[in-house]
């Protein structure tokens, strides 16, 4: 390898180190991050979002804040396969279940969880009865 591919990859690393830090340290005690500024309430799409980027940069299984993102998520997944837009109860969030999705997978991929799998069939499933020509909007 050349040197200045070496910087490269060093400086990359340690911006992800950092940003890892950064996410670890704002995250709420509900395992969530904040959905609007470090201090707000938990919010599914920004912690959805936040743990599928995380989980393909960094191992998840000695991750203790990727776990707490992932049952803060898992506990808040509606019946039929949705996290739902900000609280229990409300309206389908389509891009945030399908981040949640692409989380889990990742996450799967690691650890052949079988609770994980439920968990990502359950979502498959609800995201394949809701589609429209193939398609989805922000909210079904």
């Amino acid at each position: 390898m050349n040197k200045l591919r070496e910087i490269e990859l060093g400086f990359l690393n340690d911006t992800f180190e950092k940003s890892i830090a950064y996410y670890e340290s704002i995250q709420n005690s509900d395992g969530g991050f904040p959905y609007n500024d470090v201090g707000s309430p938990s919010g599914f799409w920004a912690t959805s979002g936040i743990l599928w980027s995380i989980v393909q940069i960094s191992k998840y299984q000695n991750s203790k804040f990727l776990q707490k993102a992932t049952d803060y998520l898992s506990k808040n997944l509606s019946y039929e396969g949705y996290l739902p837009l900000t609280i229990s109860g409300d309206k389908p969030n389509i891009d945030g279940t399908a981040q949640f999705l692409l989380a889990l997978s990742v996450i799967y991929q690691e650890n052949k969880n079988e609770e994980i799998l439920k968990k990502i069939n359950k979502i498959t499933e609800w995201l394949c009865r809701i589609t429209t020509n193939g398609g989805y909007g922000f909210f079904s």
